[in-house]
């Protein structure tokens, strides 16, 4: 799993075993590699990407959520 990080901050959780297709063109699998992580990558039409491997808020802020939403800060009481 891989974090991409677009220009305007936003934040997309990736597999990187498939080509990644955004609003800002198409990032080959080739660049979702461990040896770029920390660097910046471009898709296809040339829109820069953060590449960086994600922490454990990353996978909560974009797990997907049932009825009942269970936030960050309530998971630390919870836990």
């Amino acid at each position: 799993m891989y974090l991409l990080i677009d220009e305007k901050g936003r934040k997309y959780l990736v597999k990187g075993n498939k080509d990644v297709h955004t609003n800002y063109g198409v990032i080959s699998k080739e660049s979702l590699n461990e040896r770029n992580i920390g660097r910046i990558i471009k898709s296809r039409i040339g829109k820069k990407f953060f590449l960086l491997k994600p922490n454990i808020i990353d996978y909560i802020e974009k797990a997907k959520r049932g009825p009942q939403a269970i936030t960050p800060k309530d998971f630390g009481l919870i836990a």
